[in-house]
């Protein structure tokens, strides 16, 4: 990137980087002096569907959270959301502000987030091995029964880091 090109960066991906670091070192190189970065971040161990299987939901979630998926990541740290605060703290950038954000849904349904995170943590779950067809198909249709007995809730963290690159001193020319 040209430096000074950006105002601001907004990854969201720095859970499948593995060194996430560099990410913010780079930001921190192309932000012109007084420029911020708004740096925000899913933790996916936070997780919520409420209306199935609670231990089955536990299992599922901590492996769509801690599975690598291969093509696209180099590593995997679905906890990256909630650490997001200390690794900006450790860049060049200046922390500003930190903000938490959750969504909440109440319907599973195409389109709706938690719809499209449960049939993608299903698909890792078949991959992986570690469940049965008849665990996972039982699953998705006890988020479906809780959504129409209005039992089902939806929620995710999101956790937003608000940084600056310091402003160049002024020098003192006179002598």
């Amino acid at each position: 990137m040209e430096p000074r090109s950006w105002r601001a960066f907004g990854p969201r991906r720095l859970e499948s980087l593995a060194v996430p670091a560099g990410l913010l070192v780079e930001a921190h190189r192309v932000l012109r002096p007084g420029g911020q970065a708004v740096i925000g971040h899913s933790d996916f161990d936070t997780l919520v569907f409420a209306g199935g299987d609670l231990a089955l939901t536990r299992r599922l979630v901590h492996t769509y959270c801690d599975q690598l998926q291969p093509g696209w990541m180099d590593a995997v740290d679905g906890t990256i959301g909630c650490r997001l605060p200390a690794l900006v703290g450790r860049s060049p950038l200046k922390i500003r502000q930190v903000h938490a954000e959750v969504l909440l849904e109440q319907a599973f349904e195409p389109g709706a987030l938690g719809f499209t995170l449960a049939q993608g943590a299903v698909a890792m779950a078949t991959k992986s091995g570690l469940f049965t067809a008849a665990e996972l198909d039982g699953w998705l249709t006890s988020l479906d029964s809780a959504a129409a007995r209005g039992d089902y809730l939806f929620s995710i963290n999101d956790y937003i880091v608000v940084a600056t690159k310091e402003p160049l001193k002024a020098t003192n020319t006179a002598s």
